[in-house]
């Protein structure tokens, strides 16, 4: 057995056995981990209310044969302005889920805690706007792929090495990554991609997210991103995402 110190955000939590609680963190020393906090769900448990998902916290966990279990927790963060707004709270949670889904256990990756913590204050802070909540999904998406080893290409055709021109092109699921219209029929899965989608992904992926605040994007190139985002990340994950979906909902 040893005891460990660790900076995390709490992704969810579920009931286990009769008084205690799963929960699953992700933190910034060992990814994500999966901990049990004995008797939190006693109305004397001290620790019951540091223990809720979309908290930041400090977390003293043992580690056991079978089980991780918390010995004590502090809150840093409870990013309280969010959780006054259900429609924030809801987002954030989706973006948890789709962390959650998409990472193993204990797969330590300093710059994924960072990206998700960034999304969370985001969220907090920005105003709640279709363009805005569109991009914090495509920037946490395609970041997390990148880290994840699932970065396209973006500025070559896949198949022929050629510069990618300002013509007819497309996106291919199978490679991950742009094709010209020459070599499509060499590749599946292949959709079809605008110029202006290919620059917007060459940003989410190369820089800060708020350089895209100051851009205006068009309904046409919204509606193309929220799809190819929804398809490469079920692609890659085996998953059933269904980001459109979420984005009309919220």
């Amino acid at each position: 057995m040893g005891s460990f110190l660790v900076h995390g955000i709490i992704l969810q939590h579920n009931n286990f056995r009769e008084v205690d609680r799963l929960l699953t963190v992700y933190t910034e020393e060992m990814g994500k981990l999966q901990v049990i906090a004995r008797g939190a769900r006693k109305i004397s448990s001290k620790m019951a209310g540091s223990l809720e998902p979309l908290l930041e916290v400090q977390m003293m966990f043992v580690h056991g044969r079978y089980n991780n279990t918390v010995t004590s927790v502090e809150v840093l963060n409870s990013w309280q302005p969010l959780k006054t707004d259900v429609d924030k709270v809801q987002f954030a949670n989706y973006i948890s889920m789709i962390l959650d889904r998409s990472t193993r256990d204990q797969q330590r990756d300093g710059r994924i805690f960072h990206l998700y913590k960034g999304t969370l204050e985001a969220i907090e802070k920005q105003p709640f706007l279709s363009q805005q909540r569109s991009i914090t999904i495509w920037f946490f998406v395609w970041q997390l792929l990148f880290y994840l080893g699932h970065q396209p290409e973006l500025n070559n055709c896949l198949n022929c090495r050629i510069k990618i021109a300002a013509k007819k092109n497309f996106f291919t699921m199978s490679k991950g990554g742009v094709i010209c219209s020459s070599c499509r029929s060499q590749s599946r899965g292949n959709v079809s991609i605008s110029n202006n989608a290919i620059k917007i992904l060459r940003l989410l992926i190369s820089q800060p997210r708020d350089t895209l605040n100051n851009i205006i994007i068009g309904r046409s190139i919204m509606t193309e991103l929220d799809g190819l985002t929804t398809s490469y990340l079920n692609y890659t994950q085996e998953g059933d995402f269904r980001i459109n979906d979420f984005l009309l909902a919220v």
